[in-house]
C-alpha cells in the first residue's frame, strides 16, 4: 500500500468518525430535546388537572353549603319539634 492509500484511508475513516460523532451528538440532542417536552407536556397535564378540579369545586361548594344548611335546619326543626 502506497503513502496516498494510507493517507486517503486515514482521511476517509477521520471523516466517517467525524460523522459518526456528529451524528450520536445529534441524536443525544434530539433525546434531550423529546425529554424536555414530555417533562413539559407532564407539567401541562398537571395545570389542566388542577383547573379541572378547582372548576368542579367551585360549581359544587354551593349545592354542598346548601344541602348542609338544610339538613342542619332539618335537624333542628325535629329537635324543636317543628
Amino acid at each position: 500500500m502506497s503513502f496516498d492509500d494510507e493517507w486517503a484511508n486515514d482521511a476517509a475513516h477521520k471523516e466517517e468518525s467525524a460523522r459518526e460523532r456528529e451524528l450520536q451528538a445529534k441524536r443525544e440532542r434530539w433525546a434531550e430535546l423529546d425529554r424536555a417536552e414530555l417533562q413539559g407536556q407532564g407539567q401541562a397535564v398537571k395545570r389542566a388537572k388542577r383547573a379541572r378540579r378547582s372548576e368542579r369545586w367551585r360549581k359544587t361548594w354551593p349545592w354542598l353549603a346548601f344541602f348542609g344548611l338544610a339538613a342542619v335546619l332539618m335537624i333542628l326543626a325535629r329537635l324543636l319539634g317543628y
